[in-house]
C-alpha cells in the first residue's frame, strides 16, 4: 500500500469496498468564529422584534382590530420568522463546519463523499488532472462533462499523493 506523505492529515484504511481515503473537515477559520458571534448577537436582536411583534399581533387579534397596521404587522412577522430560521440554520452549519471528504477506490469505481455521497465508474472517468490556476492547485478528475474537484484544503504533498493513487488506479 502506497502511503500519504509523513506528518498527512489523511485515514487511510483498507476495508472491504476498498481503499478508504478520510481527509478530516478543515480548521476553523477566524471568519468563521467571527460569523458565529455576530448571527449570535443579531439572533438576540431578532429574538427581542419576534417577541414584540408576536406580542402585538396577539393583542390586535384577541381586540379584534384589524387595521392596515394589523396585516403589515403580520406580514413582516412571516418575513422575521423566515429570515431567523435562516440565521439559525447559519449558525448550526457554522458552528459544524465541513464535514469529512471520504474516498473509497474499488476495482471498477471511485466513491466520493463530501457533502453528498457520488460513485463514479473506472470507465466514465476520462481524465485525472492536477493544475495550477491563479496561484492555487487542483485535483480534479473528469467524469463526461462534469468536472469533480477532490482535497480543496489539503496541503501539496497530500494533493500529489492523492493525484499519483488516483492516476495509478485508474491506469490499472
Amino acid at each position: 500500500m502506497n502511503l500519504p506523505p509523513h506528518g498527512s492529515i489523511f485515514k487511510v484504511e483498507e476495508t472491504f469496498e476498498g481503499r478508504k481515503i478520510i481527509i478530516p473537515k478543515p480548521k476553523r477559520k477566524l471568519g468563521d468564529i467571527g460569523g458565529i458571534a455576530f448571527l449570535c448577537f443579531w439572533l438576540c436582536g431578532w429574538a427581542v422584534g419576534e417577541i414584540s411583534v408576536t406580542r402585538a399581533v396577539w393583542s390586535a387579534i384577541q381586540n379584534s382590530r384589524y387595521g392596515g397596521g394589523f396585516w403589515f404587522m403580520a406580514a413582516w412577522l412571516g418575513g422575521w420568522t423566515v429570515g431567523g430560521a435562516f440565521a439559525i440554520k447559519a449558525v448550526v452549519n457554522l458552528a459544524r463546519g465541513e464535514p469529512p471528504e471520504i474516498l473509497v477506490i474499488s476495482a471498477s469505481q471511485i466513491t466520493h463523499q463530501k457533502k453528498g455521497t457520488k460513485v463514479y465508474l473506472k470507465n466514465d472517468i476520462t481524465k485525472v488532472g492536477l493544475e495550477t490556476s491563479g496561484g492555487a492547485h487542483h485535483l480534479s478528475f473528469d467524469v463526461g462533462a462534469d468536472r469533480v474537484y477532490i482535497g480543496e484544503h489539503i496541503r501539496e504533498p497530500e494533493r500529489e499523493w492523492l493525484y499519483a493513487v488516483i492516476r495509478e488506479w485508474k491506469e490499472a
